[in-house]
């Protein structure tokens, strides 16, 4: 994390796509850079292995979420099914 601490810093931050990963070719290798203006006014800068553990990330909370969908829609089928053994009417 890179913060931005001075106006000429900010500034840079704030021209760049917002909250989205953009990658730059160095001589040295390739970097991942998620700028955050907003909320952090920040830089969040990696090299290859960091930006595979970031992917690694995401998929494992877009998992997660899918997961929890899945419960609460099992708990709604169920809730459903019991409200018309109740007489519900639903």
């Amino acid at each position: 994390m890179h913060p931005a601490d001075t106006p000429a810093k900010l500034a840079a931050v704030e021209a760049l796509r917002e909250r989205r990963v953009l990658v730059y070719q160095r001589p040295d290798g390739r970097y991942y850079v998620w700028p955050d203006a907003r909320f952090c006014r920040c830089l969040y800068v990696g090299d290859e292995v960091r930006y595979q553990v970031y992917v690694r990330l995401g998929l494992e909370q877009k998992l997660e979420r899918e997961r929890e969908t899945v419960a609460e829609e099992r708990e709604a089928t169920a809730l459903f099914t019991s409200a018309r053994d109740w007489g519900f009417g639903w």
